[in-house]
């Protein structure tokens, strides 16, 4: 999913003249570190806050306690990369992040001294911002980077920080393998296992809502036999069930060897977010400030709301619906509580508030409560919650995900040995067998899936007009990159034998092979899964992935690199769809045999923005999606806000536009689009095609029967009228209409 800008932010990203602008924030640090001035909006609450002729609401204003000392020259990192490794299908950004602050009368030596600003800056976390000149921080940035702070390196008149990628947090070491021996001999009616010491064996714990987690099980391996247990002491391990996995209820011997061996089952994208998030059996933050209770306004009143003035709670700490709250210090006894679910979140122009269940709040205002946040995924004993804080895990696009494809995808792990390094697990044994894979987005971890666009998607259209140096593109397919006919897939893991699998399905693409013929190799795809089981549908989600990967690659998917301009990459991540226009670039198209092929979706595999100089390059891969084999987007519309002619009007902000006043923009790709303009109640109703777009100003190509009136409406034309660009990203409905050309047809039900 594309990076979500404000409308003040598209504004500026798409100046002629850009003068981006980085913004370090350090945690516990109040002072924030720029390139340039930095400034925002004033708002009621803002300690600049005056009601004067001097100073007024809506005025910009400096951003208070900041210093202008980041330099943009050597020593700061102005390049931000991405990629997937389409081989191991994981994604990959820059690994670490350096920022060079100019030293002024010693005030970076004195934020770098233990005990002088905050007790240690090593290890502290960190986070940069992009943004834009006269844009309002951190409303209108973006954050480009977060990590912690990993080296300090003090030279002649400036200090440089090289942060760390949250993302190598992911490389922990988890549910650690324990072994012990047994302290006495075992019957077949032992009720109790006797160890010379317990303490490494994990127990489930008490997640938020006051269970414990069914994911996660706990047993141990004794010879031949595999036994739950459920509690433990020092050096017992209690409350057991005999011979689990089909195995026996046997006597074991006194120092027999006792081992770990973990059960994690469950839906796989749920288990990815508590694998990230579990470990810290505690809040994820802690001590937030609480404006109010219940009011949340001056005139408006919540029941049950907490209000949060000048902060987005669900932007700053990543909160969803769902986590748990502490609240401690109010005055009024009922204000405060422990562990209740949050049931909302919104935003509003003073700050933002949550609503929470279980509670009966009383009216509280300009409370003395701070408050803390527990996450919903911290239910399993180990975790990478320890090292990862919840601002790092693309929580959002995970339960986008989950909803849209794999809400009933499960699988079941035996965990008899460490999972050396949680990210690899999760892109390889999680991700990857299911067709997802892993991705840095947005500086979280987060997660991908290669599938046309849906109707949440802005698909953002290559073409001539912001290609930079077009006459450098070579378009490639290549047997060694871009190319698999094949998978072999591996699943159904025994739980003694754990090197042996009951279940091998292979696929190899027909079309693919009659294609290539005897003299390319088949080019096979090996998945060892761990957790996919054929009682859990295993071979049908291994038939999906199989389907959607070899249709990308099995006849060599193309691949070329592009320079765009900066208002059109800015906001394009590494796994979005892009649609490009290769009559318009006069590309070769293997599909026509002309370079005046139609419109194409491509994947975006890596990219690459270069602060300084406003170029962002893409590599980018077909993706084989076509105009017959699709989810189709919503088309656009717009009210229209007043006419000038038969021919001209002005669109305003429809329909809860992101784009804010910027109407047009849902329209700038769609030049020779048709269009129906119409009145609400349809009375009167007429078509034409754009001609041009100025701003909001709409010039169509041909007259109307009449000149359009404020509250009309402006939307797509039928299917048979529109140019391929229209037709490859937006679906169509119609009442059996037949269309011409092998147009798709689309029956409305």
């Amino acid at each position: 999913m594309s990076i979500e800008l404000t409308a003040t932010a598209i504004a500026a990203s798409e100046q002629v003249n850009i003068k981006p602008q980085l913004v370090l924030s350090i945690d516990g640090v109040p002072t924030i570190y720029g390139s340039d001035l930095i400034t925002k909006i004033l708002e009621i609450g803002d300690p600049e806050f005056d009601i004067g002729p001097a100073l007024n609401i809506g005025d910009r204003i400096s951003v208070g306690d900041q210093e202008q000392l980041m330099s943009m020259g050597s020593g700061t990192t102005t390049r931000i990369s991405q990629q997937i490794n389409q081989d191991r299908i994981i994604g990959d950004s820059i690994s670490t992040m350096s920022i060079n602050l100019i030293d002024k009368n010693n005030e970076i030596t004195n934020l770098i001294s233990p005990g002088n600003v905050i007790t240690e800056l090593l290890g502290t976390r960190c986070t940069v911002s992009l943004g834009f000149e006269n844009t309002s921080y951190p409303d209108d940035f973006v954050i480009v980077f977060r990590g912690n702070l990993e080296t300090i390196d003090s030279g002649a008149g400036s200090v440089t920080f090289k942060l760390n990628h949250p993302d190598d947090k992911k490389r922990s070491l988890l549910f650690k393998k324990a072994e012990n021996t047994l302290n006495g001999a075992m019957t077949t009616g032992s009720t109790v296992i006797t160890l010379d010491d317990a303490s490494a064996f994990l127990t489930t714990v008490t997640g938020p809502s006051g269970g414990t987690d069914a994911d996660f099980t706990t047993y141990v391996r004794i010879d031949d036999e595999i036994i739950k247990y459920t509690t433990s002491t020092a050096t017992q391990l209690q409350t057991i069930t005999r011979g689990q996995f089909g195995t026996a209820n046997a006597a074991h011997d006194d120092g027999a060897q006792v081992s770990s061996f973990y059960r994690l089952y469950g839906n796989v994208i749920e288990m990815a977010l508590k694998m990230m998030a579990s470990g810290k059996e505690g809040p994820f933050e802690e001590d937030v400030a609480v404006e109010s209770f219940v009011r949340i306004s001056a005139s408006e009143t919540v029941a049950n709301s907490i209000f949060f003035q000048n902060v987005d709670v669900e932007k700053k700490y990543n909160l969803q619906v769902g986590d748990y709250i502490t609240t401690t210090g109010d005055a009024n006894g009922a204000n405060n509580v422990s562990l209740k679910a949050i049931t909302g979140i919104a935003a509003t122009s003073l700050g933002s508030y949550i609503v929470v269940s279980g509670v009966t709040f009383v009216e509280s205002t300009t409370s003395a409560a701070v408050i803390d946040f527990r996450s919903q995924y911290d239910v399993w004993p180990d975790g990478a919650g320890l090292k990862m804080h919840n601002d790092e895990i693309d929580i959002d696009e995970h339960i986008s995900v989950y909803s849209q494809f794999y809400s009933s995808a499960q699988m079941d792990f035996y965990v008899d040995d460490s999972i050396t390094d949680c990210k690899e697990f999760i892109a390889k044994q999680l991700y990857i067998p299911i067709g997802a894979f892993g991705v840095p987005r947005k500086s979280r971890a987060s997660v991908g899936v290669h599938f046309p666009p849906l109707p949440t998607s802005t698909v953002k259209v290559i073409n001539s007009v912001n290609v930079k140096d077009p006459h450098t593109i070579k378009i490639k397919r290549s047997l060694n990159k871009n190319f698999n006919n094949a998978t072999l897939y591996k699943f159904d893991r025994q739980a003694l034998e754990t090197d042996k699998f009951d279940k091998i399905v292979g696929t190899l693409d027909a079309t693919s092979q009659t294609r290539f013929g005897d003299d390319v190799n088949e080019k096979s795809l090996v998945i060892e899964s761990l957790g996919l089981r054929s009682s859990l549908g295993g071979e049908s989600l291994a038939s999906t992935a199989t389907s959607r990967r070899l249709n990308k690659y099995k006849y060599g998917a193309e691949e070329l690199t592009i320079k765009v301009n900066f208002k059109t990459g800015f906001s394009i991540e590494i796994g979005d769809i892009v649609n490009l226009d290769l009559s318009s670039l006069k590309i070769s198209d293997i599909v026509s045999g002309t370079r005046d092929g139609a419109p194409r979706l491509f994947e975006v595999t890596n990219r690459s923005l270069d602060i300084k100089s406003g170029d962002v390059s893409l590599t980018i891969v077909d993706t084989n999606f076509d105009k017959s084999a699709r989810y189709a987007l919503i088309s656009p519309s717009s009210f229209i806000k007043s006419g000038t002619s038969t021919t001209q009007f002005i669109i305003e902000q429809s329909f809860n536009s992101s784009y804010g006043t910027n109407e047009y923009k849902k329209w700038e790709n769609f030049i020779g689009t048709g269009v129906v303009v119409r009145s609400t109640d349809f009375a009167t109703s007429d078509t034409s095609t754009i001609q041009s777009i100025s701003g909001n100003i709409i010039t169509l190509s041909s007259a109307l029967s009449f000149t359009p009136s404020a509250g009309y409406i402006m939307e797509m034309d039928v299917y048979d009228t529109q140019v391929n660009n229209s037709i490859l990203v937006y679906g169509f409905m119609t009442d059996n209409a037949t269309f011409t050309d092998g147009k798709v047809q689309y029956q409305m039900i």
